[in-house]
């Protein structure tokens, strides 16, 4: 079991991935939006990946990496694309693909985003 951190700002994404996630036996908790997440990260509660949504409001996907990079956290971070993205936020995907351990496309296939779960949490 792979403990999961979700932060994702659209509910029907969140609950699918969190759905896909959960039939594999993962725990999953799920936040709205990278401020919700860094907070939990913060509190001490304990994750094996961060799964995060690149454009989120409050906080977004970069500052969530952000912070795990910068608090030396040993927790693999998966970033999430949205299909139709922006110039600005194509530059945004180029930079996080340095930095996280993975990076997964809009819309979410079932087979990649276990097979980005197990090899990053392994």
């Amino acid at each position: 079991m792979v403990r999961v951190l979700l932060a994702e700002d659209n509910k029907d994404v969140a609950d699918l991935i969190a759905e896909m996630l959960e039939m594999e036996g993962h725990q999953v908790e799920v936040v709205s939006n990278g401020l919700l997440a860094v907070d939990l990260l913060k509190s001490g509660a304990e994750f094996d990946v961060v799964i995060t949504d690149l454009i989120m409001p409050v906080l977004d996907g970069i500052g969530v990496l952000r912070y795990v990079l910068a608090q030396e956290q040993r927790i693999p971070v998966i970033v999430l694309s949205g299909g139709g993205v922006t110039i600005g936020s194509q530059d945004a995907l180029r930079v996080v693909e340095g930095m996280a351990n993975a990076v997964l496309q809009k819309p979410i296939v079932h087979n990649d985003l276990i097979q980005a779960v197990t090899s990053v949490a392994a």
